[in-house]
């Protein structure tokens, strides 16, 4: 056993022995909740939503019973009242139990954790989730790989640095940002992560040690910002080297958070929901301004209610930074920083325009709207953002030790020669072992665990099941995951044809869906419903949609975090967001051998059948597709999705949704509407900006080039 995973196991044991700690260690008698009115509150919406998952009743309640502090009780209160649904259906009362007394006692065991005001515990500390991660036992880890290191330091300030470094030293920074983030563990595993899973183990490790912090999102990009000594430090820590400031010198385009609960701390408020509040945190940085718009017909007429948005190119992506809606004189006023030139776009009904904006603009702005054809397409030069924080020569030093000593357990993970020695033993495709082994980075001994048990036969399907498994997937999963998929992938028998091995193994057999957890769902749901039920959907699988209808609740506000609920959580709860109501769908199908899939044109559930692929939840009928053409890049450009190209539509709100993407060359089936195609070509400050409107019926070449 190597030492990491020494330090690792001990760490995990020290916060197993707290769970046996006594009362006065972690709180005693004392609130951690002052306020009465507050207590009441938060304990009654904590029992309501505990009564989703733990119908049963009593959990919570019987705490103190139990032995449990009053800062314990309130502490798991407060978690429950205000948690998203993914996590409220996802982990046990144990889970949150154990994440509430450990946070409570680096509260207790750290010097500055009395120096924490009670609100920023609740907000910064407390919280197990960071931002759309896959939560895991990070802050038990983290808390006994940590505590000895940070208790050496002299101050707050110096602790967040460390941990900063610390951090560097387990995983750095690679590759474009996507849409679904790892777990802090993971991302340790794999050595690696992008911009905002870089943030996520950030936040979660300064939290583990009692030091308030928060994931901050500046339109495409993320940093992370930690509490010291009173004031807000900014911490960038996947650029060459960690950068860390007072907030008032980062430079930013934008910056928001959200924060679990009723937050009333000093910063504007961007919106407020029943769980979560929304924060404007841009008015504390460097370069902050208001810009005064004006958006106008082309005749000169002011246009009230037009959607406007100022924009950041962010990798191949142009990410919203503000946005809002022209008053009755055609006017908004929108808050921005100064993190290089930014575009500006309007809407109102089929009306467009666009305009770049330099980074440090003053003055008011006009913008004439026109038709579609009018919108300029091509090259558009775009001024680099400036580096957001100075990183002295020390901190650039121990960044490179960091990174030198990460680089010698990554030269550990498994080689091409073990891994194609495996593929020759098992008698299978050496390419196929060789991706799903050198794709899983550390977490590879899980994927050769589940290649050596494959026997003759489920080879096959085993190895098929990898193959539809992307590296967060490869770098996340376990053995016994992989094998409860594949143990029930053949109770049901599949609805395709024999010779259909590719339908059967992208929807029938994959166990990643949408960008929900990734669990064993699959025999879970086969013991959810009786034998009946299975034939009966089976028969028809609109009787799927017909029992959801009738057995889940929808509620788009509870849910949050930004991640789906898995399947199995809106079985125990009964309640979910549209978009995990939809996953459900397809799990249900996929586990009695129904083809299903989310609609690539629109993320709609379907499910196919020999007439084709039919959308369910539909609020109108299906109208005639049109059709697109992305051409492979003319100039031998690497063009990968999200990091070299996106694809976007224009929905209802006047607002760009960006659409999944395949390799280039494609052709793709999409609803009538304005696209929009931005290309990037690396280290070059420009995109290249393609818009096209596609008909019913009507078959589009998408203009193209990677400047």
């Amino acid at each position: 056993m190597n030492i990491k995973m020494m330090k690792r196991l001990i760490g995990i044991t020290i916060a197993g022995a707290m769970l046996l700690a006594s009362c006065e260690r972690i709180g005693g008698g004392q609130h951690l909740i002052k306020s009465k009115e507050q207590r009441e509150a938060i304990a009654a919406q904590a029992a309501e939503r505990e009564s989703l998952a733990n119908p049963s009743g009593g959990g919570i309640t019987h705490m103190v019973a139990h032995g449990a502090s009053s800062a314990e009780l309130e502490a798991v209160q407060f978690l429950y009242a205000y948690m998203p649904l993914c996590d409220l259906g996802g982990f046990p009362l144990s889970y949150v139990l154990q994440q509430a007394q450990v946070a409570l006692e680096a509260r207790s065991f750290f010097r500055w954790g009395k120096k924490v005001p009670n609100n920023l515990f609740l907000h910064y500390v407390l919280p197990f989730r960071v931002s759309n991660e896959l939560p895991d036992d990070a802050r038990m880890a983290l808390y006994g790989d940590l505590r000895d290191i940070v208790a050496q330091r002299s101050s707050m300030s110096d602790a967040v640095l460390e941990v900063a470094l610390w951090c560097r030293e387990q995983a750095g920074p690679v590759g474009a940002t996507c849409q679904r983030v790892s777990g802090p563990l993971s991302i340790m595993r794999a050595a690696q992560g992008h911009q905002r899973e870089m943030t996520v183990l950030l936040v979660s490790a300064l939290r583990a040690v009692c030091i308030p912090a928060r994931a901050v999102d500046g339109g495409g990009e993320a940093w992370a910002e930690a509490w010291a000594d009173g004031q807000w430090y900014a911490i960038d820590p996947s650029g060459p080297a960690v950068a860390i400031g007072p907030v008032d010198e980062h430079l930013a385009a934008a910056a928001w958070t959200i924060v679990p609960g009723a937050y009333a701390g000093p910063e504007a408020q961007l919106a407020r929901g029943p769980y979560h509040t929304k924060l404007n945190l841009l008015p504390q940085h460097k370069g902050s301004r208001l810009l005064n718009i004006k958006v106008l017909e082309a005749s000169g007429k002011a246009v009230p209610n037009a959607h406007v948005e100022l924009q950041r190119l962010c990798d191949a992506e142009l990410c919203p930074v503000a946005c809002g809606t022209t008053d009755a004189q055609g006017e908004v006023v929108l808050p921005v920083g100064s993190r290089g030139d930014l575009l500006l776009w309007a809407s109102y009904f089929q009306q467009y325009g666009l305009l770049k904006v330099g980074a440090h603009h003053q003055g008011d702005i006009l913008l004439r709207l026109g038709s579609a054809a009018s919108l300029p397409q091509g090259n558009i030069d775009l001024a680099p953002a400036v580096g957001p924080l100075p990183s002295p020569t020390e901190i650039r030093q121990r960044a490179q030790q960091a990174d030198a000593l990460r680089a010698q357990r990554v030269d550990a993970f498994i080689d091409s020669t073990t891994a194609a020695a495996l593929a020759h033993d098992k008698g299978v495709n050496p390419l196929s072992v060789c991706r799903a082994l050198r794709l899983s980075r550390g977490n590879w001994e899980e994927v050769r665990q589940f290649i050596s048990t494959l026997d003759g036969k489920d080879l096959t399907v085993g190895m098929a099941l990898l193959d539809g498994l992307d590296e967060r997937d490869l770098q996340s999963t376990s053995a016994a995951l992989l094998r409860s998929h594949l143990a029930a992938v053949d109770v049901f028998p599949p609805l395709v044809m024999a010779e259909q091995y590719s339908m059967f193994d992208r929807y029938v057999l994959a166990p990643r869906i949408g960008q929900e957890p990734l669990e064993g769902w699959r025999s879970s749901i086969q013991q959810h419903f009786s034998y009946d039920e299975a034939g009966f959907f089976r028969n028809n699988p609109e009787h799927v949609a017909h029992w959801l209808r009738e057995h889940v609740r929808i509620d788009n506000q509870a849910n949050y975090a930004g991640m789906p609920m898995s399947p199995m959580s809106i079985l125990r709860l009964g309640v979910a967001d549209e978009p995990s109501r939809d996953i459900l769908f397809v799990a249900i199908c996929r586990s009695f051998g129904i083809p299903a899939r989310l609609s690539p044109i629109n993320q709609a559930p379907q499910y196919l059948n020999r007439k084709g692929w039919h959308t369910v939840f539909a609020l109108s009928a299906p109208g005639e597709h049109g059709r697109m053409k992305l051409p492979a890049p003319a100039n031998a450009v690497i063009a990968r999705p999200c990091q070299h190209y996106t694809l976007a539509r224009l929905d209802g709100e006047g607002q760009f949704v960006s659409m999944p993407i395949p390799p280039l060359p494609a052709q793709l089936d999409v609803e009538p509407g304005l696209y929009r195609v931005v290309t990037r070509t690396p280290q070059r400050n420009a995109c290249g900006l393609f818009f096209v409107e596609v008909s019913q019926g009507e078959a589009i070449d998408m203009p193209m080039t990677f400047y």
